[in-house]
């Protein structure tokens, strides 16, 4: 009887108990934030490609300093295939971005390019694109800058197609229209310093090229 007393109150206290609360509901997850520009001060060609790829890993855009002075050989183009903003500036004495005759400076697949406060030199595209910028997609600007000794590739041009400029083509679906600027001439000619194929804007602003050469275009 004791022991079925007993039973019958554990019964009691049991059925009696406050069940657990359940758990509050969770807190939404926050958006996360967007990355961080990042920013460097580099003096080497290869520090410059390092932070580029380090801002696509990361989907961030980024600011590159180039040191007053500093002379930075390419001996490919430096390549930009994510939606990010690269800004390549300099002061004072400026730095110089030197293709050696040898290739292009950048090529843009979706990036925006600023170029601002730079020497620009010995660009030479080796097929169809700019000598300094071959972009497809995304803005260019080249602002307060020099370039010199630049040069695009050979392109084969349907005799349809009218005339591009010498010191930059823009392809528009297949359109190749003539972008009238002061520093510009309307040579038939492929572009050679700035290539632009379905891009955003296209700017050169209080630069100057001199010694640059269009591409030469042959009939298809």
């Amino acid at each position: 009887m004791l022991v079925l007393t007993t039973l019958l109150l554990s019964e009691v206290h049991l059925q009696g108990a406050p069940s657990p609360r359940s758990p509050p509901p969770s807190t939404p997850p926050s958006t996360p934030p967007s990355p961080s520009p990042l920013s460097g001060l580099v003096s080497a060609s290869s520090d410059l490609r390092f932070l580029i790829d380090e801002a696509q890993n990361h989907g961030s855009d980024v600011t590159v300093f180039l040191a007053p002075g500093a002379h930075l050989k390419l001996s490919s183009q430096i390549k930009c295939t994510s939606n990010i903003k690269v800004t390549v500036a300099s002061s004072g004495e400026r730095a110089t971005l030197d293709g050696q005759g040898q290739t292009g400076l950048f090529r843009l697949e979706g990036c925006s390019l600023t170029l601002r406060g730079l020497i620009l030199v010995n660009g030479k595209a080796l097929s169809l694109g700019g000598g300094v910028v071959s972009a497809t997609g995304g803005d260019v600007e080249i602002i307060d800058s020099t370039v010199k000794d630049c040069s695009a590739g050979q392109v084969c041009r349907a005799a349809s197609q009218p005339p591009c400029s010498a010191a930059w083509q823009r392809n528009e679906r297949w359109r190749w229209p003539r972008l009238p600027h002061p520093a510009l001439s309307s040579q038939p000619q492929n572009g050679g310093v700035i290539s632009a194929f379905r891009s955003g804007a296209v700017s050169l602003i209080g630069s100057t090229v001199t010694d640059c050469s269009a591409g030469i275009v042959t009939d298809c």
